[in-house]
């Protein structure tokens, strides 16, 4: 069926993985879609597509039994909407806790997320760097300093982050790794059900490239990353206990072209006859692959991998009319403080949703 299209302009991209559901919100066809989020994939197509994107607690929503740990916990599911009030009706209905799973989260109460009082001053914490070095629009740094204008304007305490507490180039490379390996899983149990093996015309070269090189990675490099994912986890509560949220870009630049990233010709032959390089060179091979659209999207990953939640809040146009979001991200379990939040900037007009 080709690339999905953006329902701001059918020229630009809707974003992914979950741009389909994006798409047929922001055009009207459904008030909400059912979308997953394992790196960004709720929040970046609500961004492109002037969405309103929340990606719940890791444990928040059902998840098994027998898929518990889909990309090590990063993945998660909830939907795509237009007002804060769908978003909330949503959550409520779809949490549960699962004290069966490897991660279970208390419910949050009908009085925890149908809050009516005046939200009380926060401590709001701003990022405007991107996590891998890479250059951010002067959209997406206006979209963020409006809203935190907006917060000093209305009494809370703003300050703009020198330094980011994770590192963002290691984070993103062990992202790589976990997601090649349990892209190499999904094909494994893909070929008993089909009772064949699974070759190289069965899919994109880009996901050959992932799928094969996950399947050299050992169980301790894994579990090294893994660790990592902890300790992620355990610097951003960190900073959690100094401020109440995190307000950062959802994505460094506006929509892209239909099809934005065009690998080189050399790079393709690469990835072609990946099971020539060794483990390391594959990874290298990787990193090189999303070089281009994680410069682009690099604000995401983070909440997928420490387990926190965060929204992506559609308050920004570009001078050709695209959308972009900002993002705020809360201490893990915190989705009723986000959704005051953005319940708020919705009264106050600050959400511009797509209408169509």
């Amino acid at each position: 069926h080709g690339p999905v299209r953006n329902a701001v302009n059918p020229e630009r991209n809707a974003g992914g993985s979950s741009g389909g559901a994006a798409a047929v919100v922001a055009s009207g066809i459904v008030p909400i879609a059912a979308a997953s989020d394992g790196g960004g994939s709720i929040r970046i197509p609500a961004s492109h597509n002037g969405l309103i994107g929340l990606k719940p607690s890791r444990g928040r929503v059902i998840v098994g039994p027998g898929s518990y740990r889909g990309w090590n916990g990063a993945t998660v599911h909830f939907a795509l909407t237009k007002t804060v009030q769908d978003t909330r009706n949503l959550l409520f209905h779809m949490q549960e806790c699962q004290m069966e799973s490897p991660f279970p989260l208390p419910k949050l109460s009908y009085e925890q997320l149908y809050k009516t009082e005046k939200i009380k001053p926060l401590r709001v914490a701003v990022l405007l760097k991107s996590p891998v070095g890479e250059a951010v629009s002067k959209d997406s740094v206006d979209a963020v300093m409006k809203i935190a204008n907006f917060f000093e304007n209305h009494g809370h305490s703003v300050t703009i982050l020198q330094k980011d507490p994770v590192d963002g180039v290691d984070l993103q490379k062990g992202f790589y790794i976990i997601s090649a390996v349990e892209t190499a899983l999904m094909f494994q149990n893909i070929e008993r059900q089909l009772q064949r093996q699974i070759t190289r015309d069965d899919m994109e070269l880009m996901t050959w490239a992932i799928y094969r090189s996950g399947l050299d990675i050992s169980g301790m490099e894994y579990s090294k990353v893994a660790s990592s994912w902890d300790n992620y986890a355990e610097q951003m509560a960190q900073l959690h206990e100094q401020y109440d949220v995190l307000l950062l870009p959802t994505v460094a630049q506006a929509a892209p072209s239909l099809v934005p990233y065009q690998l080189s010709t050399d790079l393709q032959s690469e990835l072609g006859r990946i099971d020539d390089f060794t483990k390391d060179q594959k990874q290298q091979l990787l990193w090189e692959m999303f070089e281009e659209s994680v410069a682009d999207t690099p604000f995401t990953q983070r909440f997928n991998i420490t387990g926190q939640p965060a929204i992506s809040l559609p308050v920004h146009r570009t001078k050709d009319g695209l959308p972009i979001g900002v993002q705020l991200a809360a201490a893990k379990g915190r989705e009723d403080l986000l959704l005051q939040i953005a319940e708020w900037f919705e009264q106050e007009q600050l959400l511009q949703v797509t209408k169509q």
